[in-house]
């Protein structure tokens, strides 16, 4: 199914190839996952900037707590339309979508190079240029586009005392990531960003504690992030 050696060393690595290899590329269309998708009930978030995350101090956004399944895929798409964006974040795989993605066998295959005791999928769904601000996890990350583009900026953790200043918990109070005001942010001059451009297909390893921000495509962009 995949060679997941990679595993060994704590890197961002950018793997081609093995995300098509799931049903769930082909399978997961707007209609599916609407029929398919239980409760979204906290993982629907609405912001006027496109700019997601609530934990965030640099977004508005806000967890819509009454949206459907059905009815956040008829809308999302609409976004360049709509005063408030929609998108929707770290949404748990449930059971009826569980094969689409092979989940025991990724769970062997990862635990072939790291210890782990379970295996967290998460879905990401937005359209029309939906950022997410830089953070970090405390947790591994797989992460898979299976339709559309993100780019991908990272910082290793080795910079995190150096960036302590400009931030608040795990947030980055950066908000342009690609504009960065160095007058205001000086200690950001020595700071090496690490920047991927994602593709449908393509699998992002961002190793635990690893700054990261993504930026949707203007269509439709969905992923899915393996945490572990």
């Amino acid at each position: 199914m995949g060679n997941f050696s990679f595993l060994k060393e704590s890197e961002p690595r950018l793997i081609e190839g093995f995300v098509p290899t799931l049903p769930a590329f082909e399978k997961w269309t707007d209609e599916y996952l609407g029929a398919n998708l239980d409760d979204m009930t906290g993982f629907v978030e609405t912001a006027e900037n496109s700019v997601f995350n609530p934990a965030s101090p640099i977004s508005d956004a806000v967890i819509d707590e009454k949206i459907n399944p059905t009815e956040f895929t008829k809308k999302y798409r609409h976004n360049s339309r709509r005063k408030k964006k929609l998108y929707l974040a770290e949404c748990p795989v449930n059971e009826s979508l569980v094969d689409d993605i092979r989940l025991m066998e990724l769970f062997s295959l990862i635990r072939e190079y790291r210890q782990i005791n379970s295996l967290e999928p998460l879905l990401y769904l937005g359209n029309g240029n939906n950022v997410t601000p830089m953070h970090w996890d405390d947790y591994e990350n797989l992460y898979m586009v299976l339709d559309g583009e993100k780019h991908v900026d990272i910082i290793p953790n080795k910079y995190t005392n150096m960036i302590q200043p400009y931030t608040q918990d795990n947030q980055l109070l950066i908000e342009d990531m690609s504009n960065i005001n160095y007058e205001k942010h000086p200690l950001m001059k020595d700071v090496e960003v690490l920047s991927f451009e994602l593709k449908k297909g393509d699998m992002l390893f961002i190793p635990h504690a690893y700054w990261h921000s993504m930026k949707g495509g203007k269509k439709r962009n969905l992923a899915m992030s393996l945490w572990f």
